[in-house]
């Protein structure tokens, strides 16, 4: 357990982008028999901390979006690399760029978007790496993380050929059902779930030690000012917010030296 700033929990945020549930027959719904019992979660719990598997030890970066509203994407993009970097290592991260979807998915740099859109999206063409001196050794198409916005159609050509190697290839969505989000972030699958106008990735549990609550832990998209490092806490009642989807398989190159295979470097 562990004693959370009560300043850090169910943060009120501003609208930043997230249009609401949208469309919510996107994908097949989080398995009954994944729930795990509220009586084993706090052994399920200090098992993942005991064995380094929860996957805030993998997100190894906080987005900062501003000044676009491209939270959605930011928070796929962050339940991606979690998954990419845990199946994989740390030494094989891989920086992805959110605005590489966001341009896709919506007609204008406030114009916002859903959850279901940039899953569908990112599933069909993935997202492109962001623009880092590491990346340009490996990759031929690159952009930038969030700003400045683009058209869809300045990306790079040929950018299709490195975005495929960076799809989800297995993911649930999460009923309005306080159980099914607990067990998905037990279970280290991270959720992109919306609330208050933005959307965020929850990517672990924690069970305060002032209040006894479990919190989900979510990654801001907001860079490391916000809050504790760039993450926050958000208590049960805004579990339940429609439309959020949790994350289980992402694509994985044969070989983690050349992530883009043939297309690549």
């Amino acid at each position: 357990m562990t004693a959370i700033n009560p300043t850090l929990i169910d943060v009120q945020h501003s609208p930043s982008g997230y249009l609401g549930p949208g469309d919510q027959s996107f994908g097949a719904a989080f398995r009954s028999e994944w729930i795990i019992p509220r009586s084993e979660w706090r052994e399920r719990h200090e098992q993942n901390q005991q064995h380094n598997v929860s996957l805030k030890r993998y997100n190894l970066k906080i987005n900062d979006q501003n000044p676009e509203s491209s939270c959605v994407c930011n928070a796929a993009e962050t339940c991606f690399r979690s998954i990419w970097t845990r199946q994989l290592g740390v030494k094989h991260s891989i920086d992805l760029s959110p605005m590489s979807l966001y341009t896709r998915i919506c007609s204008s740099r406030h114009s916002g978007s859903y959850m279901a859109d940039a899953l569908d999206e990112s599933k069909e063409r993935g997202f492109l790496p962001e623009d880092t001196e590491r990346n340009r050794a490996l990759f031929n198409h690159l952009l930038h993380q969030n700003t400045p916005w683009i058209r869809k159609s300045q990306l790079p050509n040929g950018w299709e050929k490195t975005a495929r190697h960076f799809r989800p290839l297995e993911w649930y969505q999460i009923p309005n059902d306080r159980d099914a989000f607990g067990s998905a972030l037990l279970q280290g699958m991270p959720i992109c779930y919306g609330r208050d106008g933005h959307s965020i990735a929850a990517i672990d549990l924690e069970l305060d030690e002032s209040s006894k609550r479990w919190l989900a832990v979510y990654a801001q998209s907001y860079g490391v000012a916000t809050g504790d490092q760039g993450y926050q806490y958000d208590s049960e009642k805004k579990w339940e917010t429609g439309g959020a989807w949790c994350l289980r398989a992402v694509t994985l190159p044969d070989d983690p030296l050349k992530p883009a295979g043939a297309d690549g470097k």
